[in-house]
């Protein structure tokens, strides 16, 4: 099984670096660039945050900033105790009213420049702070940009460099496996229609992590809908199934599908823990470590 660096050590790690202290100031104004470039001026430092992505929660729990999360989306469900923060709706479906009840000093998020939700959170003078989520070095920037939102940028230092320890930890494993050995894999985020990752989403540098190869690695985009039969050319070894409602015995029922090699050797594999393996935070050496052992389930 492949290594990787003590996890109960990591754990209480985090744990101590949750208690410290905030750091100087608790007045004073707090100014920042977002993931989108958007400069950002908060009179002070944030005391009432909502977070509308299940990355941006465990983040901030993982920072020792959850005292501030007035609001979290039904999605966020780790750690547990964020399941008890009172419920904003989700992305697609914010509840305006809650949201403006909560009086939040600043609301989190992942969107890009086109964002609806950026800009009615404008019209109602909600101070918003917007992230991008897909790749490594995002998730790093994204942990130094909230420790300084949170003013907590020592322990997002420390967490920052413990999780690039253990993500370097996968490294020399996988640097024995031949380029030419590694599966070609399928991952499939929708059936209808059916939608996958290129390498340059969060997904697909998560398939490279875990040394697999991704077959729509070069598809234009992060993630778009492709064709049954285009999959079926590119003969892939193991097919991902990363979202419910469809088992590998619908998987095998596809036109032209039976000889592919993963359908053919039985390389279907489902039943993954999505919300660990598809959330851009601070357990990403833990997905890569779970997508890896799906990917080589004979390595001892």
């Amino acid at each position: 099984m492949l290594r990787i660096l003590n996890i109960s050590g990591l754990l209480m790690a985090l744990a101590f670096l949750s208690c410290q202290p905030h750091g100087p100031s608790a007045s004073g104004a707090v100014g920042f660039s977002d993931g989108l470039g958007r400069r950002v001026v908060l009179p002070a430092p944030p005391e009432r945050i909502i977070s509308f992505a299940p990355s941006l929660t465990e983040m901030t729990y993982a920072l020792g900033g959850q005292d501030r999360l007035v609001g979290v989306t039904a999605w966020c469900n780790h750690p547990p105790q964020a399941g008890n923060k009172p419920k904003v709706g989700d992305y697609s479906a914010p509840g305006w009213e809650r949201i403006v009840s909560l009086k939040p000093d600043l609301v989190i998020l992942v969107g890009t420049e086109r964002s609806p939700m950026i800009d009615r959170l404008k019209a109602l003078g909600i101070p918003s702070a917007a992230f991008r989520s897909e790749s490594v070095e995002d998730v790093m920037g994204e942990i130094s940009l909230l420790g300084k939102i949170l003013g907590r940028s020592p322990q997002a230092d420390s967490m920052a460099a413990l999780l690039r320890a253990r993500l370097d930890s996968l490294r020399p494993m996988l640097d024995t496996i031949a380029p030419g050995k590694r599966p070609r894999v399928f991952a499939e985020i929708s059936d209808r229609p059916l939608m996958t990752g290129s390498d340059q989403s969060f997904l697909g540098q998560l398939i490279a992590l875990a040394g697999g190869v991704n077959i729509a690695g070069d598809m234009p985009g992060t993630y778009a809908a492709v064709n049954p039969e285009l999959v079926a050319r590119q003969r892939p070894d193991v097919i991902l199934v990363l979202h419910p409602g469809t088992t590998p015995q619908d998987v095998r029922r596809r036109l032209g599908w039976s000889s592919i090699p993963a359908v053919r050797n039985g390389r279907i594999v489902s039943g993954l823990d999505l919300d660990l393996l598809m959330r851009p935070g601070p357990r990403l050496a833990e997905a890569a470590l779970m997508l890896h052992q799906a990917l080589y389930p004979d390595e001892k």
